[in-house]
């Protein structure tokens, strides 16, 4: 095999030698490059591809306000995305969650506290996924460490 040089790199995808640093060999693997006029007549328009409107800043693709739109959450979907997490992560609903709650008196299961600010957080198993109830955020942080620190535990009490 041939030394590579600066000039010689491969491409990274059809490994052929490339006669200049950083670009690529224009194989089928590459998209297709628009033409210089197509290119030009969007560079000058600054308009956002979505609303058509100006853009406010050149190197965006579109405008400030169709970017907050896309990336912004929609407000009334703060309930779905907590289902969604729910059933996603634990395998519960939300009436599951809020049955639990009422089970243990809306209080954490160990500490029998009402939750201060937030709601209470789902204990599971990591190793079987099964849920074993609704614990306030000191109670589980406390339970996340002892599991994890479950075997040095037992030998500094058997020491």
């Amino acid at each position: 095999m041939a030394l590579l040089t600066r000039t010689s790199r491969p491409c990274r995808r059809s490994k052929k030698p490339l006669d200049k640093p950083r670009r690529p060999c224009y194989d089928d693997h590459t998209r297709p490059m628009p033409s210089a006029k197509a290119y030009q007549k969007w560079k000058t328009a600054g308009r956002c591809l979505r609303c058509g409107k100006p853009r406010t800043n050149p190197k965006n693709n579109i405008c400030a306000k169709c970017r907050l739109m896309a990336f912004a959450r929609p407000k009334g979907n703060k309930n779905m995305s907590r289902a969604s997490h729910l059933k996603r992560l634990y395998g519960i609903t939300i009436q599951d969650y809020d049955g639990m709650l009422t089970k243990q008196l809306g209080k954490c299961e160990i500490c029998r506290r009402e939750p201060t600010g937030k709601r209470l957080a789902v204990d599971h198993c990591h190793k079987t996924g099964k849920v074993r109830g609704l614990l306030c955020a000191k109670c589980n942080s406390t339970i996340a460490w002892v599991e994890l620190y479950l075997a040095g535990i037992r030998n500094y009490l058997e020491f």
